[in-house]
């Protein structure tokens, strides 16, 4: 079964597909992390290729949210703040194991990610919070973790 997902945040979120959507099939097991890593490089990173994260981000709030650059400037900071604040969470909820609190932090990080339009990283907290809906004990929980925090530092 393959789940495409949705923007989140505007009123046709739950009919329109987004504009890059992404399809996640929802019966993937992640024991070995399979092919969820593919694209890394040696750190752990996935490179990018002419565009930085935050041009992607400040691309995507001009496009979806029609914001200037002014107003880009002046919320950025804010909307980046609140990714930090979410990613801690989702590591304090990974460290003490419990699945439906690790899952409800998963999908709020899941949405700040489809907010600043990176729907590459948004994937992995969907992938957080899809396994603990289905209680799978068997998932690295950890991993993914570590691998949103080493994606979303790199461009912080």
């Amino acid at each position: 079964m393959v789940v495409p997902l949705v923007r989140g945040g505007r009123p046709d979120a739950a009919t329109s597909p987004a504009e890059q959507p992404f399809l996640f099939p929802a019966d993937r097991t992640v024991p070995g992390m399979g092919n969820i890593d593919k694209g890394f490089n040696e750190q752990g990173i996935r490179p990018m290729s002419d565009t930085s994260r935050i041009e992607i981000i400040r691309e995507h709030l001009r496009k979806s949210y029609l914001l200037s650059d002014e107003k880009i400037d002046a919320i950025l900071p804010q909307f980046l703040q609140t990714l930090v604040s979410h990613l801690q969470d989702l590591e304090s909820k990974v460290t003490a194991g419990e699945l439906e609190s690790l899952g409800k932090a998963g999908h709020k990080i899941k949405g700040a990610l489809l907010n600043l339009g990176l729907h590459d990283l948004a994937q992995t907290a969907f992938l957080i919070e899809q396994q603990c809906r289905l209680r799978d004990r068997s998932t690295d929980y950890l991993a993914l973790v570590e691998k949103l925090k080493r994606e979303i530092t790199a461009f912080l």
